[in-house]
């Protein structure tokens, strides 16, 4: 049984079918990755090379994070190749916001100084992006919002005010 993640060929093969002139097409394929193909690469930035060594974990989630020498990370769902149907609950926002906590405890506790997304599904990205945000960290490579950095504000306003 052969197993692989969306990070390690970057974009599922199926993405490459749709090309330019299916604009609506376009945009289901975009939600249909962020449901079922949900991704992330990110480095730090403040270095210029990254050891091609991998240490891989696999999440409880159903995630597997690709940790490359403590400066650059690559998670996503781990789909296997032989039966394409898999646990939908392994991409459902509360499981991405669960993954992109332990990335942004992983960047903190490795002392990133500048995290970039590399490539990424927009949904884990604004949870990545929320994670750091609380940290005081910037994510490199990601604009915000305007609903994102307000419900960020609402959220930081409501913890510490508790």
């Amino acid at each position: 049984m052969m197993e692989t993640s969306a990070t390690d060929m970057l974009l599922p093969p199926e993405y490459t079918v749709i090309t330019e002139n299916h604009e609506l097409s376009s945009e289901i394929l975009k939600i249909y990755y962020n449901r079922h193909w949900p991704f992330i690469q990110i480095i730090d930035r403040g270095f210029s090379s990254y050891d091609q060594q991998k240490v891989s974990t696999k999440l409880p989630q159903g995630w597997q994070i690709h940790n490359y020498s403590n400066k650059a990370l690559a998670a996503s769902v781990i789909h296997n190749h032989e039966d394409p149907c898999f646990n939908p609950n392994f991409s459902s926002d509360y499981t991405q916001h669960q993954v992109a906590t332990a990335i942004a405890k992983m960047i903190i506790e490795y002392t990133w100084e500048l995290p970039e997304i590399v490539s990424s599904t927009s949904s884990i990205a604004t949870f990545v992006w929320l994670e750091l945000k609380k940290h005081s960290l910037e994510l490199q490579n990601y604009i915000a919002s305007p609903r994102e950095q307000q419900l960020f504000s609402k959220s930081h306003h409501l913890a510490l005010s508790i």
